[in-house]
């Protein structure tokens, strides 16, 4: 089992993840990822990584078996890899957004750091989905959009649009990446990465969700059915007291 390890327990400033050995009744740290032909290396003492950051959203991907975390952080944050090599980001910028990346098959972790626009507009702005070897990452309120390698665990694309302030959330399908911030939805195309289309909402949006033939945006007190073909809007279902469209179960 995976727990928050909190920091100190009786007034906490921080956290690091462990795992709980439910056999055994221990927490353990963490495993190094990649070490030694792919043996499991425990992080060593005093390498663990202390979170000082904020989680934002998550996804979980099954078929690779890993959490993706979207965090914002405070500058003071380490990652294990400051921790193992002292002095390695220096000149770097700031990172003040990064994705925690854990393995809950093999027991390792690893953040992948987002540019460093990330994180520096509102928090309600940051948001995150996954679809087959991708994992976007949008910060709305700065208008930037990152795409990540889920195996390669590295930003290996940047996009801008213009930004929107509002509460933010990206829905993967098949073949477009879908952001609903405020009363719009910003629809991108997965192979080209180009901003293809924008659809305008009666409200601001409150969460949203694909399936295979539709998109499923949360309004107040209603869902609202969308054909993903034309940005139409083809149904609305009254859901008193909404807070938010997660998924689609179907």
């Amino acid at each position: 089992m995976f727990v928050l390890d909190m920091l100190p327990p009786e007034h906490p400033d921080r956290y690091r993840v462990r795992v709980l050995d439910l056999a055994a009744g221990q927490l353990k740290a963490l495993n190094l990822p990649g070490e030694n032909a792919g043996l499991k290396v425990l992080v060593p003492e005093g390498a663990e990584e202390e979170m000082r950051g904020e989680g934002r959203q998550a996804v979980f991907d099954p078929g690779r078996e890993r959490l993706f975390t979207l965090y914002s952080h405070q500058p003071d944050h380490q990652h294990v890899r400051d921790l193992l090599h002292p002095g390695a980001r220096d000149g770097k910028p700031d990172v003040h957004a990064f994705v925690h990346t854990l393995s809950v098959r093999d027991g390792w972790a690893v953040c992948v750091d987002l540019p460093a626009a990330f994180g520096t507009g509102p928090v309600e702005g940051l948001t995150i989905a996954q679809s087959a070897e991708e994992v976007w990452v949008a910060d709305a309120g700065k208008g930037v959009a990152a795409v990540i390698h889920a195996d390669a665990l590295a930003v290996m694309q940047e996009l801008t649009f213009e930004p929107v302030t509002g509460r933010a959330a990206l829905a993967a399908g098949v073949d477009r990446i879908h952001l609903a911030v405020g009363s719009r939805v910003l629809v991108f195309a997965r192979d080209t990465k180009a901003h293809v289309a924008t659809w305008t909402l009666p409200a601001d949006a409150r969460g949203i969700a694909v399936s295979s033939q539709h998109v499923y945006v949360g309004q107040p007190d209603a869902v609202l059915r969308i054909d993903p073909a034309t940005g139409a809007v083809t149904g609305t279902v009254g859901v008193a007291g909404l807070g938010g469209v997660e998924r689609v179960i179907a």
